[in-house]
């Protein structure tokens, strides 16, 4: 799936690559939160950046079993074939 990007997302993304820790995504419903997440993932791992992403939406999830905290290491950009 290809991402069009917001212009703020590389920001984002810049500030992440250079500071190690923990980022929360919120936001209502449908406003872009996996899409952010899936392009900050894949950029962070392009810079060579190991990362993590839990998704705590049991309504709407994207890693695990529906209804069910997931989690998923990302360590290479094979790692986001299925996500």
């Amino acid at each position: 799936m290809e991402i069009i990007a917001e212009p703020e997302w590389e920001t984002i993304l810049h500030v992440l690559g250079e500071n190690k820790g923990i980022t929360v995504l919120l936001g209502a419903s449908d406003t872009g939160k996996t899409c952010l997440a899936r392009y900050l993932v894949k950029g962070l791992l392009q810079k060579n950046i190991k990362t993590s992403l839990v998704d705590s939406d049991i309504g709407q999830s994207t890693l695990g079993v529906p209804g069910a905290i997931g989690m998923k290491a990302f360590r290479h950009l094979d790692d986001l074939e299925n996500f």
